[in-house]
Order: C-alpha cells, then structure tokens, then sequence
C-alpha cells in the first residue's frame, strides 16, 4: 500500500466550524452528535446535537439537525456548550459533513475532553422518572417553602435524606413531602430507612457511612422490582472488595450486582441487607454530576485549601450553618465565614 496514502487514511482531523460529527455513545449503544461552533489554535467550542438514534445519521439530516437541551433536574431547556482543548477530533468520530453554525460560538464552561454522550444517557434517565414526580421536583427545587417533621422544620427542597432528617422521621412518615429528594446519607441500613426509601421516587444514591467507598446506584426499570422488598433493585455496586470465595476478593473496578453476587453464594441466597448495611458513597463521586458540577469538583480539588474546602462541602454542598460548620472544623464562627468565603471567592475567580 502506498505509504502517502495509508498515513493519510490513519491522520486525525483537525476540527473545523460548522463540522458535524457522529460517535458511538457507550452509555445508551447508539449514536450522538455534535458540531463545532469555534476553533483556535488553543481551544475548541462544540454544541451537543439532539440526534440519539440506533443508526447513523445520513448527510440529508445536516440542515435538520438542531441542539440537544437538557431538562434535567436543575436544567430549564439549557444547550448543552462546551470548550475543550483544541486536540485532533477522535479516531472513533465520523465527519458527517458541514453546514451553517446551529447556536453562536459562546460557552462558560469548559472540559477537558470531547463529548462521549454522558448528556444524552442523563436525560434519558431523568424521563424514566416518573412524570409528576418531574414535576413535583420542578416545582419545588427552587422553591423557600418548609415542612414541618414533628416540631422540626426542614426545606421542602431538601436534596438529600441525611441523619438530621432521618432521626425526625419515624417508621410511620414518608418522603412525600420531600419532593426533591435524590440521595440518601445515614449511618446505617434499617427497615425505617427502606421503608423511606421506598416513597422518594427521584432517589437514585444511598450513602451509608459506617464503611469504605462502595456505591450502590438505583435502576429505574420497573422490572428490576425484586431486590428489597417496596424498593427499587440497585442497579449496581462498585466494590472496593466483596468476598467471592474464601481468600478471594473482587478487583477494585469490578462492577457487580446484587443479584450476581447473591449467584456467587454456595446456598443461593444472599442477605442483600448485610451488603447495604456496609457500604457508603463519596459525595465528589457522583456519576450524574453536570459539567459544571464536575468543574466546580476540580477547582475545589486544585484550587482550595483544606481550610477552605472543608467549609465549602460543609456550608455550600451539605447546607449545615456557619456555626454547624465552625464546630465540625474547630474554629471560631468568624473563621469559618472567613474560609468560607475565599472558598466562594475562588470559585468565582476560576470557574
């Protein structure tokens, strides 16, 4: 084979406005897409596309196909625009052709690679949500409202069922008046703590705290019913180590369920409540992260320090009190406040 022309078949495109490509995303098995809007010898500007289908798309579709918006959770409509660092488009891409810009070449946010279809599978996740529980969270995520819990007062946008709100709730309450409930994070696995678990629609993460760094990730397939009883089947688990055999033990990215493990049993039957009752979750961890959630993790990981990160998950992620806050770290009130606000203040100058 002629050398020129081998190396030219291998060569890696250089992304140009207007180039619309497709690629495989792994996450859904079917193809997505995305244009570039701007290109300079440092950073590239793409506009995700909305086209998630089973087969690729034919140069006919250039003109018809429009941006990807997300709906999810916090997000009202928003294209999804990214900067990136101007690298050669992947090997795995496929140019569908060119055509006029779809959005204008202006982003704020910014990543460090090209997109792989994370978007699209989040937002097809978000739908299998039950619809008035959507609409629930939609109505209430911003809202100031508060709901009492037997003398307790609690936001009714509340995120997270944690140990404050889970030791007001008894084994009669549920997490109906909690709309906006994604995660749980308690000391420990309980019949209360299931039966909760069960009347929060939109909870997708438990975190428990009594161990490592397991995650335990909620399916939404209504098949996948039969794992604890009125709950949903955890669709997955990330063990740092779970016995398979005596002496042995799971590599550290081996993904398993509970049924798989429960298979790995001599008798066939696994407490799948001893494998919950072990397990915990790093919030920094969380695979739905957005973008911007994922920039703000690396600012606060690089950027802050321990001081100042430390305030920041306690006050600004966790929702606990400057006083809260002082406490847990062991300063004055006036010095978490002052770590606290360098934290906020860093935020704004790199994000």
């Amino acid at each position: 084979m002629n050398k020129d022309l081998c190396s030219v078949r291998t060569k890696q495109r250089t992304a140009k406005p207007g180039e619309v490509y497709v690629f495989y995303v792994e996450l859904s098995g079917k193809y997505g897409a995305c244009q570039i809007l701007a290109a300079n010898d440092t950073s590239i500007c793409y506009v995700l596309l909305d086209y998630l289908e089973d087969v690729l798309p034919g140069e006919d579709m250039l003109e018809r196909l429009q941006p990807f918006h997300r709906e999810s959770f916090r997000y009202h409509h928003q294209i999804v625009k990214m900067g990136i660092e101007n690298i050669p488009v992947p090997r795995d891409y496929q140019y569908l052709g060119r055509c006029g810009l779809k959005s204008d070449p202006v982003w704020n946010s910014y990543f460090w690679k090209w997109p792989s279809g994370e978007d699209y599978y989040y937002e097809e996740r978000w739908k299998s949500f039950d619809e008035n529980a959507r609409s629930a969270y939609k109505k209430y995520i911003n809202s100031g409202d508060f709901v009492s819990v037997h003398g307790r007062m609690f936001r009714k946008n509340t995120g997270g069922l944690r140990d404050d709100l889970y030791q007001c709730l008894t084994e009669k309450d549920t997490l109906e008046e909690f709309p906006c409930i994604t995660y749980a994070e308690v000391q420990g696995y309980s019949g209360k703590l299931q039966k909760l678990l069960s009347t929060a629609p939109l909870l997708r993460t438990l975190r428990l705290q009594k161990a490592g760094v397991e995650v335990l990730e909620f399916g939404y397939d209504e098949t996948d019913m039969e794992a604890l009883e009125g709950l949903q089947e955890l669709r997955e688990l990330d063990f740092d180590s779970v016995p398979k055999e005596a002496g042995e033990k799971y590599p550290m990215d081996w993904n398993l369920s509970l049924d798989y493990i429960a298979g790995e049993c001599k008798d066939g039957d696994l407490d799948k409540s001893s494998v919950l009752s072990g397990a915990s979750y790093d919030p920094f961890e969380d695979m739905d992260a957005p973008d911007e959630v994922l920039k703000l993790r690396e600012i606060a990981a690089t950027k802050m320090t321990d001081r100042q990160r430390q305030a920041y998950e306690l006050i600004g992620l966790e929702e606990r009190t400057i006083t809260e806050a002082a406490k847990i770290m062991g300063v004055s009130i006036k010095v978490a406040k002052v770590h606290y606000d360098k934290a906020i203040d860093c935020i704004r100058k790199n994000f």
